[in-house]
């Protein structure tokens, strides 16, 4: 069978193949699975499909909730200023960010490389811990 070379608007494949009607037939159940984990969200704050890959998803929520904490300055410690208090919340991201770094498997990373991220990311991770109950709104 003969397939024609007309693009399908998102899916990228030619029309009537094989990969198209895949594609085709696939899409109710992805939009059922994406619509499941929402409601899962949604409810208990956490999808099936997201203790699949724990660490990644914990280190996605993680990264984005202390930058909106660090962003909309909701609060910080009485014993402290909030200029003293970014800077913990900076070096907790920078932290983040290195296992960010660590986890993309870059080729190009070296091993005095790989050793400097997760030092800074231990050290951030430790600053996290010591500062975990001071994060309220």
């Amino acid at each position: 069978m003969k397939c024609y070379i007309i693009n399908h608007l998102e899916s990228h494949y030619r029309l009537f193949c094989r990969p198209w009607w895949m594609y085709v037939l696939s899409t109710p159940v992805n939009i059922y699975r994406q619509l499941r984990d929402f409601i899962q969200r949604g409810r208990r704050g956490w999808a099936n499909t997201d203790v699949i890959n724990l660490f990644d998803y914990h280190l996605h929520v993680l990264h984005a909730m202390m930058e909106s904490y660090q962003k909309n300055k909701t609060g910080y410690p009485g014993n402290t200023t909030w200029e003293e208090y970014e800077s913990v919340i900076g070096e907790i991201l920078n932290g983040l960010n290195a296992m960010k770094a660590l986890s993309s498997d870059d080729p190009n990373q070296s091993a005095e490389d790989q050793d400097k991220l997760l030092e800074d990311f231990k050290a951030g991770m430790k600053l996290f811990t010591e500062h975990y109950l001071s994060f309220w709104t």
